[in-house]
């Protein structure tokens, strides 16, 4: 008792305080972040297998220890730049240590030194390389090897690894992992494999002044990692990290080097591999167009009081608005990783239209692979920060068995006829498994009553289940990654005004645009027999009204028509007084791409062309209309140009991919109906083209692009105005638009017009855009 109280009282605010207690792995972190040299490294080379001194324990214990990552970067950000160069020895001596625990197998429990060991070299590289500031602002030659690196990214690595051994450390590493990914070993061992060669990839916030990255280059683990896509399980539990990796080697120097990761994304051609690359980024995207689906479904669904809360939610805009950009910022790098499969590999063009269900599709990135399997869910952190609890305990025996069903009966229930019930379900129907239940439950005498009405609501419950299953299955629609891709486009594109919002949509632009380039992506995007129901999301405006989302049918047709919705309804929403000029130029570059795919080859696709006519015709006016404001900061008149050559392709070449020859009526009389616009619009361009200004040259090239729809309005209005004499009628109704087509019918055969040969060419993206910086947290 005395004791007791002598301990209480030191434990009080005026006793004695005693030190606080440190574990014991960062007691060790002090010990090796000291200036003098480690025990253990200093008598590593006088170890003999017979007689080991304490020294040559720590190891031993030391990879034993569950890593505390923030310690060892605070104890490495404490030091000065100088303290941190003294301290190389010892750095040099762990970074050492960590790559031959992972290759020494015969140690017991080498799962766990493997995971401790790279996750300590995880901290290790992190702490290093943010006290160091990013290695130094100069990248190395073209062509030369890691001995001709700056003297700032020289001193990084010396400092780390050590530069006499650094390239045999590193390719011993690479190698390590390389067999960690392919062999079978447990996944949170290939996880942290995969979280290691991340940190490698973002030591520094520049990637191309990453000098760790050129030993990735000379030991390429471009196939270990891809591999994993080819599996389902694997794809699930590392596919994120898997196409990270290879989108960041992938921009490493890409334009100064002949980059090995570049080299064999553009090869690869094995199917299983790019329909998983595919079916990653398609679960990332679906993930975020179902959680905007049912933001929308909730909003619509809430009556006044959601319309008051809404009230006062407007104060709270900002904070919305920053986490919707949060989420598109970090789907950014999966959408470059898309962009980097269309624009270097062809094979890869088949996994866009690859036709899936919902319920075979790929999970949510977030779904345990355990779970899917029936197996008991296991904590699982993606770093695996905590190997002893959850990776290192369980085994990979233990890990491919299920567990056997547990028994729910009692203590006296005769749990012999519920084993030869559980055994009989794996070959009968549910409607045999029922019956057999019922039968069983009620011969067993044992069974109470209340245990037999549990049984029969279970299996009610089942039916129930089995039943709304099958009219799931029966309900949903096909689909697939590109089919995902123009939803999330419709998504995303209804706000451009932050700046990483207009650079998401730009880059889903880019791909539109390389997807259109490709003569056999247009195929497949062209294919009658193909066809698919897009789910487009149409931005809320005034002078509109949204049709309800049980009243929306969606069409199954060629994916075409989906992407010229998209760009229909992206011109529709976003005239803007600041107009997005970049993405209306590529917009309208997507669709003249299309449209020369169809004239080429005399694709005539069922698609509305008067929904196209009327969103180009919108945009000349607004053009026209804010010609003071636009001219000052955009060229107004390349745009301009782009959107009459599209006219231009139809006036001369729409006999060859329009629908019918009711379809060129419809054109010629939007272009009657709209003329007004068409001459402002030449007026404009003659008075540019006239002067000394910077458009001088567009404005001249729009003018002459203006021929064929001036003569057409030459053509037919004194026709026209003759028709509306005899009839006595000021302006046409659409009960008369039938007899107007009759007329235009007729005088369309006497028009002579040019056929001007850019109207059929579109440029091409010889080169690689720029997308926006990737960050990875």
């Amino acid at each position: 008792m005395t004791t007791m109280s002598s301990m209480s009282s030191k434990l009080k605010g005026g006793g004695v305080r005693r030190g606080q207690l440190k574990e014991k792995v960062v007691q060790m972190y002090e010990e090796l972040l000291h200036p003098a040299i480690h025990p253990s490294l200093a008598s590593a080379s006088s170890i003999t297998a017979t007689n080991k001194p304490p020294a040559s324990r720590f190891w031993e214990d030391f990879f034993l220890l569950k890593p505390k990552l923030s310690v060892l970067e605070g104890e490495i950000s404490r030091l000065s730049v100088e303290q941190l160069a003294a301290l190389k020895p010892n750095l040099n001596g762990l970074f050492a240590e960590c790559v031959a625990s992972l290759s020494n197998s015969m140690q017991p429990s080498h799962t766990i030194r493997c995971v401790n060991a790279m996750l300590t070299l995880c901290g290790l590289v992190r702490g290093v390389y943010r006290k160091c500031e990013g290695g130094g602002n100069t990248a190395p030659m073209s062509g030369s090897s890691p001995l001709s690196m700056s003297s700032s990214a020289c001193d990084i690595i010396n400092i780390l690894i050590g530069f006499d051994a650094a390239e045999d450390l590193m390719r011993q590493l690479l190698q390590l992992i390389s067999n960690f990914l392919t062999g079978e070993y447990p996944g949170c061992l290939k996880s942290v494999s995969l979280k290691l060669l991340l940190v490698l990839c973002t030591a520094t916030d520049n990637i191309n002044q990453n000098t760790l990255l050129e030993y990735l280059t000379i030991t390429c683990v471009f196939h270990p990692v891809m591999q994993l896509l080819a599996d389902s399980c694997s794809r699930h539990l590392h596919g994120g990290d898997a196409v990270m990796f290879v989108l960041l080697m992938v921009q490493y120097r890409s334009h100064e080097m002949v980059n090995p990761y570049t080299v064999q994304l553009s090869l690869l051609d094995n199917e299983l591999v790019l329909n998983g690359y595919g079916q990653v980024i398609r679960s990332w995207l679906s993930t975020f167009n179902r959680k905007f689906a049912a933001s929308i479904v909730e909003a619509q669904s809430s009556g006044w009081l959601a319309s008051i809360t809404s009230m006062v939610g407007g104060l709270f805009v900002s904070d919305e608005h920053a986490s919707r950009t949060h989420q598109i910022k970090a789907n950014d790098a999966y959408l470059l990783g898309l962009f980097e499969a269309v624009h270097l590999n062809r094979n890869f063009i088949t996994a866009l239209t690859t036709a899936a269900t919902e319920a075979s599709g790929p999970p949510s990135p977030a779904v345990s692979t355990q779970s899917l399997h029936g197996l008991p869910h296991v904590p699982h952190s993606p770093a695996c920060d905590a190997p002893g609890d959850s990776c290192n305990s369980a085994p990979s025996s233990v890990l491919a068995s299920p567990t056997p069903p547990v028994s729910q009966c009692g203590p006296n229930t005769n749990c012999l006829n519920m084993a030869q019930v559980n055994s009989s379900t794996e070959t009968t129907t549910p409607l045999q498994t029922s019956s057999q239940i019922t039968t069983n439950v009620n011969n067993n005498n044992t069974f109470n009553t209340s245990l037999a009405q549990d049984y029969q609501e279970e299996l009610q419950l089942y039916e129930q289940q089995q039943q709304q299953q099958q009219q799931l299955e029966a309900n949903v629609q096909p689909t697939n990654l590109m089919v995902t891709f123009l939803e999330y486009c419709s998504i995303v594109m209804q706000d451009t005004k932050s700046e990483e919002c207009h650079h998401n949509v730009q880059l889903c632009f880019i791909i539109l645009t390389c997807i259109s380039e490709d003569q056999y992506s247009n195929l497949l995007l062209h294919d009658a027999n193909l066809v698919f129901s897009v789910e487009l999301h149409r931005l809320p405006m005034r002078h509109r009204k949204l049709a309800p989302a049980h009243a929306a049918v969606h069409r199954a047709r060629p994916l075409a028509c989906a992407v010229l919705d998209l760009l229909v309804e992206f011109t529709m929403s976003h005239m803007l007084k600041k107009l997005p000029v970049e993405l209306f130029l590529q917009c309208v570059g997507i669709v003249h791409r299309l449209l020369c795919y169809q004239k080429r080859n005399a694709v005539r696709l069922p698609y509305a062309w008067k929904d196209l006519w009327t969103a180009l015709i919108s945009l000349t006016k607004f053009i026209v209309a804010n010609e003071t404001q636009l001219v000052k900061r955009h060229n107004i008149f390349q745009l301009s140009y782009q959107v009459v050559n599209i006219f231009n392709l139809f006036i001369t070449y729409g006999d060859t991919f329009l629908s019918s020859p009711s379809c060129y009526d419809e054109l010629y009389y939007e272009i009657m109906r709209m003329h007004v616009v068409f001459e402002n619009l030449y007026s404009l361009s003659l008075r540019y083209a006239r002067s000394d200004g910077d458009y001088k040259d567009s404005a001249h090239r729009l003018t002459n692009s203006l021929a064929n729809v001036r003569s057409i309005i030459g053509h037919f209005s004194p026709a026209l105005d003759r028709f509306s004499l005899d009839h006595n009628i000021s302006a046409l109704t659409e009960a008369q638009v039938l007899e107007v087509r009759n007329v235009i019918s007729e005088l369309r055969q006497s028009l002579d017009l040019s056929g001007p040969d850019t109207a059929s060419v579109c440029d091409s993206s010889t080169t690689a855009p720029v997308a926006p910086c990737v960050v990875v947290s």
